[in-house]
C-alpha cells in the first residue's frame, strides 16, 4: 500500500492539470461534471395529444451551470463535448380504464431522432409514472437533446403532471451532467 506522502509526491495538482509520476506525464482538466443542468415542469401540460410524440418543455430551472438548457424550447445542448448522464422523469394522469395495450412512452431525442426511451403500462383511472436514461456522447456545439412522451389512450384529454409533492420534490423532471474520465 503506498502511503499518503508517497501518492502526494506521486500525484501534483496544479490548477486544472495533474502531473503523473515523475516522468512529468500530464492529465488535462477540466476535473469537474459541468456542463450540467436540472429543470422541472412548473406546471400541468394538459390535452397530451394521443399517438404521437409531444415535446415536454421543463420551463422551471434549478440550476444550469453553462446556460445550455433553454428553457422555452426543451432543449438541452451542452457547449463542452463529452458523455454526458442524461435522466427525465414524467408523471401523467387522467388515464381512462387503462386495460389491454395502453401505455405511454417517454423518449430521448437526440438531434431530433429518438435515441432511449421507456415504458410503462397505464394504470387503470390514474396517474402513472416513467423514467428514461442514458448516456449519449455530445460534440459540445451542434448536439441536442430534448424529451418527448408519447401515450396511446385516446379518449379524453391526458396531461403530463407538473408542480411539486411537497417534499417529495418535482413531479416531472429532466436533468444533465457531463461524466469526467469517460
Amino acid at each position: 500500500m503506498v502511503s499518503q506522502l508517497k501518492v502526494n509526491e506521486i500525484i501534483k495538482q496544479s490548477g486544472s492539470s495533474i502531473t503523473i509520476g515523475e516522468a512529468g506525464d500530464t492529465v488535462s482538466g477540466p476535473f469537474t461534471n459541468t456542463p450540467a443542468f436540472y429543470a422541472t415542469l412548473s406546471s400541468n401540460i394538459s390535452d397530451f395529444t394521443a399517438n404521437q410524440y409531444n415535446t415536454i418543455v421543463f420551463d422551471s430551472e434549478r440550476w444550469d451551470t453553462n446556460s445550455d438548457y433553454n428553457n422555452s424550447t426543451g432543449i438541452f445542448t451542452p457547449s463542452v463535448a463529452g458523455k454526458y448522464f442524461c435522466y427525465a422523469q414524467a408523471k401523467m394522469g387522467n388515464f381512462g380504464d387503462g386495460g389491454g395495450s395502453k401505455f405511454m412512452t417517454l423518449a430521448f431525442f437526440w438531434n431530433g431522432t429518438s435515441t432511449q426511451t421507456g415504458q410503462t403500462n397505464i394504470e387503470a383511472n390514474g396517474e402513472t409514472t416513467i423514467i428514461a436514461s442514458n448516456i449519449i456522447t455530445f460534440n459540445g456545439s451542434t448536439d441536442n437533446i430534448q424529451v418527448r412522451g408519447y401515450q396511446n389512450d385516446g379518449a379524453g384529454t391526458r396531461f403530463v403532471v407538473g408542480g411539486h409533492g411537497g417534499s417529495a420534490g418535482a413531479y416531472t423532471f429532466f436533468h444533465a451532467y457531463r461524466i469526467i474520465g469517460a
